[in-house]
């Protein structure tokens, strides 16, 4: 398809928000763990197959519907800021997400699809053949980490072949997010995982131990 002229970002995307670190004794086991974002609404990361990691793995994409849009941001685990990518005012969440540059970004939103460049944050829509596939950009962990379900519906994150435990919810009742979806940072320090635990599913990093 033709170019697309590129959609400038709208009034809310690149705004900064600081929520609270808070550790949760609700999900901690034998490691520290910190909740990364704390909204009344749910946030949950880019895991999975392709986990979106920028600048060199210090900061991580994730999804939040503040206010009532499910939109881009990206945590910073520098200064624990998480900046609005994008200000998409619909009732859809962004889907897909491929990471195919170091700082940009396609997604699905909807039946529309886009690329996103996250320093400039302007949006360019792009045929949906150009969001399929694996990312292009990845960054495999030191340490694998994997999940498991226990008796009562207790989920657990468990890290290494010896599967060691690291961090276990029950969540809030509303399966699957009690713990879901872990994945490791890129340097091999942190799993990140989504939880609801307070209510809302909400994003935390734990610590894994070190050897």
């Amino acid at each position: 398809m033709p170019d697309v002229a590129a959609i400038p970002p709208g009034p809310h995307a690149g705004r900064v928000w600081h929520d609270p670190a808070i550790s949760s004794p609700a999900l901690k086991r034998g490691c520290t763990v910190r909740q990364l974002t704390n909204y009344r609404g749910h946030s949950h990361h880019l895991a999975g197959l392709m986990p979106c990691w920028l600048a060199g793995g210090r900061q991580l994409v994730l999804v939040s519907d503040r206010e009532g849009c499910g939109n881009l941001f990206v945590y910073d685990f520098s200064d624990a800021s998480l900046t609005q990518l994008t200000d998409l005012r619909g009732s859809k969440r962004p889907a897909a997400v491929v990471l195919v540059a170091p700082d940009r970004l396609t997604f699905r939103y909807g039946a529309e699809a886009y690329e996103l460049d996250c320093a400039s944050m302007w949006l360019r829509p792009r045929s949906a053949k150009t969001v399929r596939g694996r990312a292009k950009y990845t960054v495999r962990a030191k340490r694998a980490a994997g999940e498991t379900i226990t008796a009562g519906g207790r989920r657990v994150i468990w890290v290494g072949p010896e599967r060691t435990p690291l961090a276990e919810s029950e969540g809030s009742g509303r399966a699957p997010f009690a713990i879901t979806a872990p994945c490791v940072s890129p340097d091999g320090r942190l799993v990140v995982f989504a939880s609801d635990a307070g209510g809302y599913a909400q994003v935390y990093a734990a610590e894994l131990p070190r050897k």
